[in-house]
């Protein structure tokens, strides 16, 4: 969550021999709507014909039992994660519920209110699930860093991964991955939000897209300004950064890479 997943599903949308659930990026089988059977998650996939299956869920990183459902119903899976400095992600998780909601809080406050902000951080932590029911070469762990410096040859290593072409070239691999803005009518844009977010757990998110199609989401696009976001504090920055260390430190070792000193400097 808020490590480039949308930028993500972009690139694997754009590819011929993939195809990603119409209309929604976010599916949340194996965590949210796991009650709804498996008839339901397979309906999601209507049209793909032979063309390679997936979703983009972050969800699932964070929720302990999606590691057992999905080796359950898929063990021959592969899965893509992707992982950002824990502080820069907390903090742009902060900006997105700020825009989302109108939340008007420090970050400080958000980090009070939303513990599992912090939590979403300790990436080698809730990795823990998966590397025990999948095999280590089912796992491609993505930086999300490596993802805005070097999209196309980071994407295309996704291709390989999942056993599709890795040569073709993504259109959205050019684009620039955008930051958190206030919309131009914040609340109107808090309501019109709430509203696409009940459409989808009613299964309406044809809905949605079709009136994103017709252009009413225009008028709650960021206007431009700087954005009005609290700042991170010096102190918070560094408990966080001293928080996450051991952790950090773990998932170095598992990818054989200095994240901390990357992160450091990011």
């Amino acid at each position: 969550m808020k490590a480039g997943t949308t930028y993500l599903d972009a690139m694997l949308r754009d590819h011929p021999q993939l195809c990603l659930p119409a209309g929604i990026k976010e599916v949340e089988f194996f965590n949210r709507h796991h009650d709804r059977g498996l008839i339901w998650y397979q309906q999601q996939f209507r049209g793909c014909s032979d063309r390679l299956k997936g979703e983009v869920s972050p969800q699932y990183l964070f929720d302990p039992k999606a590691a057992g459902r999905i080796s359950e119903l898929i063990p021959e899976a592969r899965l893509l994660v992707s992982v950002r400095n824990p502080v820069r992600r907390a903090y742009s998780q902060y900006k997105h519920w700020v825009q989302e909601t109108g939340y008007r809080q420090s970050f400080e406050q958000f980090l009070t209110d939303h513990p599992g902000a912090v939590d979403r951080g300790r990436y080698f932590s809730c990795l823990r699930p998966y590397l025990d029911t999948f095999d280590r070469d089912q796992i491609l762990v993505l930086v999300f860093e490596d993802l805005v410096g070097q999209p196309l040859a980071t994407i295309r290593q996704v291709y390989a991964f999942v056993g599709v072409d890795a040569d073709h070239a993504p259109a959205a691999a050019g684009q620039r991955i955008y930051p958190s803005a206030p919309p131009r009518f914040h609340q109107g844009y808090v309501v019109a939000k709430r509203v696409s977010r009940r459409f989808r757990q009613w299964g309406l998110a044809g809905v949605v897209s079709t009136g994103k199609r017709a252009g009413l989401g225009r008028a709650f696009r960021p206007s431009g300004r700087e954005p009005s976001f609290a700042v991170v504090l010096p102190d918070t920055a560094r408990r966080l950064t001293d928080g996450y260390a051991d952790d950090v430190a773990s998932l170095s070792g598992l990818l054989g890479r200095d994240l901390s000193a990357l992160w450091s400097s990011t």
